[in-house]
């Protein structure tokens, strides 16, 4: 569980902040890994299609023995499990689970870009990285 990576949840539909802890939840459930830090919650103007509710954003710090696309699989699943449904590109959601960084890797794949090709397109991130420490 030495790698370290940093996720972005975000949601705006239903009870946003409850799919953020629910959420959280599941990612305590994801084999070889824990959750090392969490940012406080924020509520920031949607990117994108700005027309919509504003969303509540929290990044969390994990520690894990997955690899990229197996983490990228786990979230991806809890999403799914939440309801979440891929409809519109930045649209409303239930929930979004996006990985930021996994280490120092930069990775180029179909289904993953690492970093996160819009981390610093997006304040929010870097207050929220800044908040757990991030180097």
């Amino acid at each position: 569980m030495n790698n370290r990576s940093f996720l972005s949840l975000g949601a705006n539909q239903q009870a946003p902040i409850r799919m953020l802890h629910l959420a959280r939840d599941l990612l305590k459930n994801i084999p070889q890994t824990y959750i090392a830090q969490e940012s406080s919650i924020i509520s920031t103007a949607a990117f994108g299609v700005t027309q919509q509710q504003h969303f509540y954003n929290q990044v969390i710090e994990i520690r894990t023995g997955l690899t990229p696309l197996q983490l990228l699989n786990s979230c991806q699943h809890i999403e799914k499990r939440l309801g979440r449904t891929r409809k519109v590109h930045w649209g409303p959601r239930l929930i979004d689970i996006d990985i930021l960084t996994y280490n120092e890797l930069k990775i180029e794949h179909p289904r993953l870009t690492l970093p996160h090709p819009q981390i610093w397109q997006r304040d929010f991130i870097e207050q929220l990285l800044q908040q757990l420490s991030f180097k």
